[in-house]
């Protein structure tokens, strides 16, 4: 039984989803200044 390897893998699942979260957030938000200054160079 090892209570603290598993609090570890808890919080390695928890920073990965959120760096993935992040990952996202931030592939939306490049799309979203690439459209925008697309629409304002025209």
């Amino acid at each position: 039984m090892q209570p603290n390897g598993n609090l570890f893998k808890q919080a390695i699942g928890r920073i990965d989803n959120l760096r993935m979260y992040a990952e996202r957030q931030n592939k939306k938000w490049c799309q979203g200044m690439q459209t925008s200054a697309s629409m304002f160079s025209t």
